[in-house]
C-alpha cells in the first residue's frame, strides 16, 4: 500500500496525526512528516470537525443509543460513540440533543454524581458551609 492510502485508512480509524505518523513509519516503513500527513488529509478532504454529519442522523443515532445502555452514560461517552460510528458532531450540539431526547437520564446522572462539600476557612479552623 502506498502512504496516501495508509494515511486515509488510519485517519478513518480515528488516529491523530502523530499516531498516523508513527503507524506509517513503524509498521509500513514509509518515512513521512506530520506536514505531509496534513497535506494528504487536506487533499482527500478529511477533516475532524469541518464535515458535520446531518442533524437527523445524529438524532436517530443518539435516540437509538439512549434506548439501550447509552442512557446510563454521559456526554463524553456519547461523543466518543458518535466518533466511533463516523458521526461528526460538536459536544455542544450533542448536549442540546441529549437534553431534548433524554432529560430524565441527565437528571439521574446529576443526582448520582459525587458532590464535593464546600468549605470555608476562617482563621485556622475549617468549618463546613451550611446549605
Amino acid at each position: 500500500m502506498d502512504a496516501e492510502t495508509l494515511v486515509v485508512k488510519y485517519f478513518k480509524l480515528g488516529l491523530s496525526h502523530r499516531e498516523i505518523l508513527h503507524s506509517v513509519e513503524h509498521f509500513n516503513g514509509h518515512a513521512t512528516s506530520i506536514q505531509t500527513i496534513k497535506r494528504i488529509c487536506q487533499k482527500w478532504g478529511l477533516y475532524r470537525r469541518k464535515n458535520k454529519t446531518d442533524l437527523m442522523k445524529v438524532v436517530e443515532f443518539i435516540a437509538g443509543e439512549c434506548a439501550g445502555y447509552g442512557q446510563m452514560h454521559g456526554y463524553q461517552w456519547m461523543h466518543a460513540k458518535c466518533l466511533e460510528n463516523s458521526i461528526v458532531v460538536s459536544q455542544d450540539t450533542l448536549r442540546i440533543i441529549l437534553h431534548i431526547i433524554d432529560p430524565t437520564g441527565i437528571e439521574k446522572r446529576k443526582a448520582s454524581a459525587v458532590k464535593t462539600p464546600r468549605r470555608t476557612c476562617t482563621g485556622t479552623t475549617i468549618k463546613p458551609v451550611s446549605p
